[in-house]
């Protein structure tokens, strides 16, 4: 596990970061991430994958995830072998959502996605794969960039993480 820090300052508000790995689906969609590396500010919940926004601000978020097959390294099935992608409560609902047909194995996604979101809401990922394809390795992490306080400021944030299940 490869973390790049995240420099925050903070006036009065608490930092607001969190990356979990491990990832399991629910009904092939749901993604789950029971491995917490950390959680400041308590907002990622391990039980249902989602991160709750405790704070109105501009949030920045990432997920990755890993599938393996046995099938050819191109599939030209209708149905894409991964779509994954991640989602709020509110319009517009995908932060970002791909659909991928062309692959290697294993194959690795990774997806960003930043935006203005309200205090209270749920952010979640999801990832659905082909009956012939199972999932690797995953990661879902995040943090609060700006409240619309102004009280807190990231200046940097990436992460890289590697989890088999």
């Amino acid at each position: 596990v490869i973390i790049n820090s995240c420099t925050c300052f903070s006036e009065e508000t608490d930092i607001v970061a969190f990356a979990a790995t491990s990832i399991r689906t629910v009904e092939n969609r749901d993604a789950i991430f029971p491995n917490v590396l950390f959680n400041h500010g308590d907002a990622y919940h391990a039980n249902t994958g989602y991160f709750v926004t405790p704070f109105a601000g501009l949030y920045i978020f990432s997920f990755q995830v890993c599938i393996s097959t046995d099938r050819p390294r191109y599939q030209s099935d209708e149905d894409p072998i991964l779509s994954a992608g991640i989602f709020r409560q509110k319009t517009p609902y995908n932060l970002n959502d791909e659909r991928c047909d062309e692959y290697e194995d294993p194959y690795c996604k990774i997806l960003y996605g930043i935006a203005e979101i309200d205090e209270g809401e749920p952010v979640w990922c999801e990832a659905s794969i082909r009956e012939y394809a199972s999932l690797e390795s995953g990661q879902f992490s995040g943090t609060l960039l700006k409240d619309f306080d102004g009280k807190t400021t990231c200046t940097a944030y990436t992460t890289n993480f590697y989890s088999k299940l």
